[in-house]
C-alpha cells in the first residue's frame, strides 16, 4: 500500500519535469535513511507484542506498544529537527552547491525537506503502530487503514494540492503527509481500541504470575 503511494508520488513529480523529479528523489533518499529507525522498531514491537499476546500478558503487550510508538515519535522528532536546521548540508551530500546548474533542484529539495519534517513524524508513528497491530495477529485493520488513508486521502490530496491548487512538488508531499497523518492517528487508536476490548474480555495474565508458575 505505502510503496504504491510513493510510486504515485514519483509519477506526479515526473509529470512536472525532470528538475522536480530529481529534487523528489534526493529528498526521498534522505527521508529513507531516517525511516530505517521506525522500521526497525516496528519489527521489534511486532515480535515483542506477539510474545506477550501469545502468553496472555495483555497489559504488557499494551505497554510494549505504547512505549514503541512513543519512542518512535521522539526519534522522528529528532530527525525532523535535523531536516529543519540542516537541509542544505544534507542535500550537499548529493549535489554541489557551487554548481549553478543544480540551483533549482537544491531549492526544491530544501522545500521538500521542510515538509519531510512533518512527513517523517507521521510516517514513523504509523509504521510502529502498524507493527503493534500486526503483533496482535490483525492484518485486516492495517490493510483497511492503509487503503483508506493512503489511497482515499493521501493520493487524492497530493494530486489536488499539487495540480488543482498549484502547490507543485510541495503539494505532493503535503498530500503524502496528510495520508500518513491519517494512518498514524487511525492505527494508534485502533491499537488502543483492540487492546481495551481484549483486556475487558479476558483477564490479563500478569508477567510475574506467569514467571512464578514456570519456576514451580
Amino acid at each position: 500500500m505505502e510503496v504504491g503511494l510513493f510510486a504515485f508520488a514519483a509519477l506526479c513529480m515526473g509529470t512536472m519535469g525532470s528538475t522536480q523529479l530529481a529534487a523528489h528523489q534526493i529528498a526521498l533518499q534522505i527521508v529513507s535513511v531516517a525511516f530505517m529507525v521506525p522500521a526497525g522498531i516496528s519489527y521489534a514491537i511486532t515480535m515483542r507484542i506477539g510474545q506477550h499476546y501469545g502468553a496472555g500478558q495483555l497489559l504488557d503487550a499494551r505497554l510494549a506498544g505504547r512505549v514503541g510508538i512513543a519512542f518512535g515519535a521522539v526519534a522522528m522528532l529528532g530527525f525532523a529537527m535535523i531536516f529543519w536546521l540542516l537541509p542544505n548540508q544534507l542535500i550537499g551530500l548529493f549535489l554541489d552547491h557551487n554548481d549553478p546548474a543544480f540551483a533549482e533542484v537544491i531549492r526544491l529539495a530544501v522545500s521538500l525537506l521542510a515538509v519531510a519534517a512533518w512527513f517523517e513524524l507521521f510516517d514513523g508513528t504509523q509504521t510502529i503502530a502498524m507493527g503493534a497491530i500486526r503483533g496482535l495477529k490483525d492484518a485486516k485493520t492495517t490493510f483497511l487503514v492503509g487503503l483508506g488513508c493512503y489511497w482515499l486521502i493521501g493520493a487524492p490530496s497530493a494530486w489536488l494540492m499539487a495540480f488543482t491548487l498549484g502547490w507543485g512538488p510541495t503539494g505532493v508531499w503535503w498530500g503524502l503527509a496528510l495520508g500518513l497523518a491519517c494512518a498514524a492517528i487511525s492505527l494508534t487508536l485502533a491499537f488502543e481500541w483492540r487492546m481495551r476490548r481484549m483486556i475487558r474480555r479476558e483477564p490479563p495474565v500478569p508477567a510475574m504470575t506467569l514467571q512464578a508458575g514456570q519456576a514451580d
